[in-house]
């Protein structure tokens, strides 16, 4: 946050990077994928936030994806057009799908 209100970008994202391969694939934290997401949308970057959501919802576990689709939802509902959303709805109507065949 301290990079990003000297108005470091580039520093501030590469926090966020740091980060996320600190903990790597094998403890990936949504929490901080979610703030990257959203420090990438106020810099109105909606490209690389459509990546971040993509990349998150590829290596979290199933179990913690509805955060994530939410903010994924919202900034599409914002931003995005009309394919974009059903997009995003229709790959969490299949995630929950998913889950309530192996239950």
């Amino acid at each position: 946050r301290f990079e990003e209100r000297q108005n470091q970008v580039i520093a501030s994202r590469a926090v966020y990077e740091r980060g996320i391969q600190f903990f790597g694939d094998d403890n990936p934290q949504p929490k901080l994928l979610l703030e990257f997401a959203r420090f990438e949308e106020r810099q109105k970057e909606h490209e690389r936030v459509r990546h971040i959501y993509k990349f998150a919802l590829d290596i979290l576990p199933k179990s913690k994806h509805e955060e994530i689709f939410k903010g994924y939802s919202v900034h599409e509902k914002k931003y995005g057009d009309r394919v974009a959303i059903e997009d995003v709805l229709f790959s969490k109507r299949k995630t929950q799908y998913e889950a309530a065949i192996m239950e």
